[in-house]
């Protein structure tokens, strides 16, 4: 099967937009979803030099991407013992090369049999007949854990493109509240605000309190306005209906929420006190902000080595909206290749990746989060107090809207962010302009 020409300008304009998207990311991440790491080429065997195998040995081929593709090494030994006749072959990428990587293989239908895929890619290579649906082998009662109950549903929904199950969650994570403890309570808080309008009013008093900032906040991180958005119940764009909502009252509603702490100096404008956030939060220049689970090492890490201080910090979920307090879900699927030749030996591979003991070995291997709710009935995830708040946030997290257009909707929305924090765009007029935009990719 070749790839439409069609759908292969399509994964030629994802990949332009794509390299957009990291330079921007570049500019303003925190740190947690680009674990770029050299290339692990003593683990490399591309499938066009697979070594050749004796007897009945079944060889697969897996790319893995950043530090997981290196790690995940360290799971095959398992697998193979547990399956003996079938060997696993690991190549690692930076995350950095893996998208372009992944369209090479697409649109030459021809690499590896199991790819590690951002769940922001998967709908652009689900919709170039890159994967093999996986949807039968979901009510297939030989593979016991590839069971839809056994995940979070919101990493689920992420896995599905048009209906059809093309990836398994493989791990996950989601953005809670980060808060200084103390200094919440010396303006009157006795625990973290529950509510935006909370938020928002603690925010303001921390600022006031310290002469500095209530919070830290990116102006190019669409994924506060994401969160914003469904926790009053609006997607910025519905996967369902293919309709932009960016002229939805709710929307403008969300923008002037997020802009107005700017707008108030309760959070710092670009180049204004910049400094590593680590030290920020120690220092209560910035004592509060959302982010992810990569963040509670970043902390103990720094207090353990002596870099910060010993303070008072902690973690809760979400403040709610109108209608919840959905987080963001990030993470990475994996999902076996439309041309591979061993499709039950690649099954009984995602199979075993989603055992719940497992994922909790994956756990301890790698501090990523498990897709599967099971593993986190485990002592080391349940008795952890922090680790606890990520599990009970991911009950209530959803990954960005599962459309292959994604991408660069995503690269309007950053734009219209920064003319409207940074440009003083008029809200309504630059999200009624950015609703139009979007809407005609969507339709075209």
């Amino acid at each position: 099967m070749k790839v439409k020409k069609e759908k292969w300008n399509k994964l030629l304009m994802a990949l332009s937009v794509a390299a957009v998207i990291l330079f921007v990311a570049a500019c303003g991440n925190d740190g947690g979803d680009t674990n770029d790491v050299t290339n692990n080429t003593n683990n490399t065997n591309n499938s066009e030099n697979e070594e050749p195998t004796t007897g009945d040995e079944v060889v697969i081929e897996v790319w893995g991407m950043g530090s997981e593709g290196d790690l995940l090494t360290g799971m095959i030994d398992m697998f193979e013992a547990a399956n003996p006749g079938i060997r696993v072959n690991v190549t690692s990428f930076p995350w950095s090369d893996g998208f372009e990587n992944t369209t090479t293989a697409v649109i030459a239908q021809s690499g590896p049999d199991i790819i590690q895929i951002g769940s922001s890619w998967f709908p652009q290579f689900a919709d170039a007949g890159g994967f093999l649906d996986l949807t039968n082998y979901f009510d297939d009662s030989s593979f016991a854990y590839l069971d839809r109950d056994n995940f979070f549903e919101g990493a689920l929904e992420g896995a599905v493109f048009n209906g059809r199950n093309y990836g398994v969650p493989w791990y996950v994570e989601t953005r809670v509240l980060f808060y200084r403890n103390d200094l919440l309570e010396e303006v009157g808080f006795n625990g973290p605000p529950t509510t935006h309008e909370e938020l928002r009013e603690a925010a303001t008093l921390l600022r006031d309190h310290s002469g500095h900032f209530g919070m830290d906040m990116n102006i190019v991180d669409s994924q506060t306005l994401h969160i914003v958005a469904n926790s009053n119940g609006v997607p910025m764009v519905d996967s369902k209906t293919r309709t932009a909502n960016f002229a939805h009252p709710v929307l403008i509603e969300a923008m002037e929420f997020y802009a107005s702490f700017f707008e108030d100096e309760i959070v710092s404008m670009p180049g204004v006190m910049e400094m590593d956030i680590v030290q920020a939060f120690a220092e209560g220049i910035r004592p509060m902000f959302i982010s992810g689970p990569w963040m509670v090492n970043s902390f103990e890490n720094a207090i353990a080595e002596g870099a910060v201080d010993e303070f008072d910090w902690t973690i809760a979920v979400l403040p709610s909206g109108s209608v919840g307090n959905t987080s963001f879900l990030g993470g990475a699927h994996l999902v076996a290749t439309s041309w591979t030749n061993h499709p039950q030996e690649v099954v009984a591979f995602l199979d075993f990746m989603s055992n719940p003991d497992v994922q909790v070995d994956w756990f301890e291997m790698s501090n990523t989060l498990p897709a599967v709710t099971p593993s986190w009935n485990h002592p080391l995830l349940a008795e952890n107090e922090k680790l606890a708040v990520f599990g009970n946030q991911l009950n209530d997290a959803q990954g960005p809207s599962v459309i292959v257009e994604h991408q660069e909707i995503e690269a309007r929305i950053v734009y219209a962010l920064e003319r409207i924090i940074v440009g003083g765009d008029d809200i309504t007029e630059a999200f009624n302009r950015l609703n139009a935009e979007a809407q005609e990719i969507l339709d075209r």
